[in-house]
């Protein structure tokens, strides 16, 4: 570990012979090893500290390597379902779904929707189950947007440490930590996701 390879540093006596000024010096052998060994905590300490304020840079600032790899699933997940994807953002016909649809479809995550008209301006046209973590149930809606097909996925997997942001060469999204899970906003990349994001976040209701 670190500290022994610093222990293992063999003093400057052991590399050198001794210089007549070390020999006629007033300091002991003893003491200098003792200041050696003061020097080498000191050094310790702060490579640790050190370590310790980026660990902790890098947990309170952004998101963890497990949430950006569950961001990767996300991504995934939608290029399967691009299909349908694409049939609505080309305007293929698909029936606005009225709010007991949406819910049969979200209760699947543990999930609702408070509320649903046309006052919040949502026209979700497919919502079904769907499978992301194999150990974790999620509900896929696509609503049209203004540019295009949105996703907004829940799932009842461990909330993420932060909010934060995932894109590929087409779509972009946020994932937003919930109670008992996380919802995924994605559309296309050109596609103003912040209405969408105020008007379910406040309107889905976890129930499990």
């Amino acid at each position: 570990n670190l500290m022994a390879q610093l222990l293992s540093i063999p003093e400057k006596d052991e590399l050198e012979p001794e210089t007549t000024a070390l020999t006629s010096s007033n300091v002991s052998p003893m003491r200098a090893r003792k200041q050696n060994l003061f020097q080498i905590y000191a050094v310790a300490a702060c490579l640790v500290l050190a370590v310790g304020i980026v660990f902790s840079i890098n947990i309170n600032g952004g998101p963890s390597p497990a949430d950006i790899v569950f961001g990767d699933d996300i991504l995934y997940h939608l290029h399967h379902d691009i299909e349908e994807i694409d049939d609505i953002t080309n305007g293929e016909t698909y029936a606005v779904l009225d709010l007991e649809e949406v819910n049969f479809s979200m209760a699947n995550a543990g999930t609702r929707l408070v509320s649903y008209g046309a006052e919040q301006k949502l026209e979700v046209r497919s919502a079904k189950p769907c499978e992301i973590l194999p150990a974790y149930e999620s509900a896929h809606l696509v609503l049209e947007g203004s540019h295009g097909a949105i996703s907004v996925i829940v799932i009842n997997n461990s909330p993420v440490d932060v909010e934060f942001s995932i894109s590929d060469e087409r779509f972009a999204g946020i994932i937003l930590p919930m109670e008992q899970g996380n919802m995924i906003l994605v559309g296309e990349k050109n596609e103003d996701l912040n209405q969408y994001v105020s008007m379910f976040s406040e309107n889905v209701e976890w129930i499990i």
